[in-house]
């Protein structure tokens, strides 16, 4: 084991004391270097419990945060019923997208910033991930229905990783009768928190708040933004 695997061991033992205990995602994040995510710079820091730069005003999430969302997103789930065809929007680094990897059998991100999106899918490539499609647009509006991908029952699971004024209705459009969706809405850097979403059968949502939290705004645009 080198060093930064101890590192991240220490991280994911820092999490089960802090009340994360579904183990499929501390298994899922013990999996990811994050040192591979952040930029030179802040790699030292990489397996401390906090969000980091990583240019163009845009964050890596706090591990407890990324660990929360997605114990939130498998939450009451048994195996097989949630673990086939997920997607994350403003994935950034891609570090959420490579612990999606490790939970749902196919991953879909979407990133509208160039320079990130360029970044993220290198990382992707460097690491071996090779159930993860990355798209590059506005998150807001879905995932394109012109990708490779079978959107005829939506998305079991959507991850928005960027703050939400309100709920993207592209996204609840895309989502699986049956499917959850977390998401961060509220106003950036005023009053936000974490939302669970579930649509029931008959596609009617329930809506439950979770913890305050704070994220970088969902960037909008026609993809152009770089």
């Amino acid at each position: 084991m080198d060093n930064w695997q101890k590192l991240n061991q220490q991280l994911i033992e820092k999490l089960r004391h802090r009340g994360i205990n579904d183990e499929r995602v501390l298994q899922a994040m013990l999996a990811v270097p994050r040192h591979e995510f952040v930029p030179a710079d802040y790699q030292a820091q990489a397996y401390e419990d906090t969000s980091l730069p990583i240019g163009w005003g845009q964050t890596i999430s706090q591990p407890y945060v990324v660990a929360y969302t997605l114990e939130q997103l498998l939450k009451d789930k048994q195996p097989g019923e949630i673990n086939n065809q997920v997607l994350e929007v403003g994935s950034g680094s891609g570090y959420v997208l490579a612990i999606l990897s490790h939970l749902f059998a196919r991953v879909y991100g979407i990133e509208i910033i160039k320079p990130l999106y360029n970044r993220a899918k290198e990382t992707l490539r460097k690491l071996g991930i090779s159930n993860a499609l990355l798209h590059r647009g506005d998150g807001r509006k879905g995932w394109p229905k012109w990708r490779d991908v079978t959107l005829d029952r939506g998305f079991e699971a959507i991850v928005v990783s960027a703050g939400s004024h309100d709920l993207p209705l592209g996204l609840i459009a895309q989502l699986a009768l049956g499917g959850r969706m977390v998401l961060p809405m509220g106003q950036v850097w005023d009053e936000q928190y974490l939302v669970r979403l579930d649509k029931d059968q008959e596609g009617q949502l329930k809506q439950k708040v979770l913890i305050p939290v704070r994220f970088v705004p969902l960037v909008e645009g026609d993809g152009s933004y770089n």
